[in-house]
C-alpha cells in the first residue's frame, strides 16, 4: 500500500493498492493505476517480453548474493550484470514509451 495523490487530476489523496496492466499495442503492455475519485490514468511503465525478461533477470541476479558462499569477485561481477540489465532495461522501456506515445500521436491525426 503507498499513499498517493491525484496531482494531475483531482488532487485528492489515495492508497494505491495495486495495479493494473492493458495491452496499448499488440505486444504492449500499458503498467499503471487510476485515481479512485476521479478515474485519471496513470502510467507506470510500458512492459513487453523483453521488458519481463529483463525484470526477471534482475529478480534473479539480485537474489543471488543473498544465497551466500560468493567470492567477492563473483558479486562484484553481479553487480556489474545488474547494473548492465538496468540500462538495458531503461533503454527498452524509454523505447517502448516513445513507441506508444508516437502512435497515439498518429492515431489522433
Amino acid at each position: 500500500m503507498l499513499p498517493m495523490t491525484c496531482s494531475d487530476g483531482c488532487g485528492q489523496d489515495f492508497v494505491l493498492i495495486s495495479h493494473g496492466k492493458e495491452q496499448v499495442l499488440p505486444g504492449v503492455d500499458r503498467v499503471g493505476f487510476s485515481c479512485p475519485h476521479c478515474g485519471k490514468v496513470y502510467t507506470a511503465y510500458y512492459s513487453n517480453r523483453k521488458v519481463e525478461k529483463f525484470h526477471a533477470e534482475l529478480a534473479e541476479l539480485q537474489q543471488r548474493p543473498a544465497k551466500g558462499g560468493l567470492t567477492r569477485r563473483q558479486v562484484q561481477g553481479i553487480i556489474v550484470r545488474i547494473e548492465n540489465t538496468k540500462k538495458k532495461l531503461a533503454t527498452e522501456m524509454a523505447r517502448l514509451r516513445k513507441e506508444v506515445e508516437e502512435s497515439q500521436t498518429s492515431g489522433n491525426s
